[in-house]
């Protein structure tokens, strides 16, 4: 999803295409992220730049800093439940690409230790 600061002028869209948000200025996660990578490629595919005035290594920092209004970002939707009081506004993206699917894989669940079961049911958990 693309968060923005409250009054952005993005922020009165319900949902928006990726190549839209590339007029304004992206606060973006670290060179070498994969978040990052992805970005960059689709704003090259559409032959744009992702311009971004600041790069940081957590959705922590990426949120304080659209909040204080230095760019608008791109995030997991479901990351975004963590910052709910925050003063932003969550714009869908309506790119197909946008919509990640993650996959876990393991052998067998029964052959799991406890530590490792516990991990999978609690990643287990956000898919819900």
């Amino acid at each position: 999803v693309l968060i923005t600061p409250l009054r952005h002028p993005l922020a009165e869209y319900e949902s928006i295409a990726f190549t839209d948000t590339l007029a304004y200025p992206h606060v973006g996660m670290h060179p070498g992220s994969a978040a990052n990578n992805l970005l960059m490629q689709k704003a090259i595919a559409a032959n744009q730049k992702l311009k971004l005035s600041f790069q940081v290594t957590s959705y922590d920092a990426l949120v304080s800093m659209v909040n204080a209004g230095l760019g608008i970002g791109i995030m997991p939707f479901k990351a975004t439940r963590l910052y709910a009081c925050k003063d932003i506004t969550i714009v869908q993206l309506r790119d197909d690409w946008a919509a990640r699917q993650l996959k876990l894989c393991v052998q067998s669940t029964e052959t799991l230790s406890a530590s490792a079961h516990s991990l999978l049911l609690h990643l287990l958990s956000f898919t819900a």
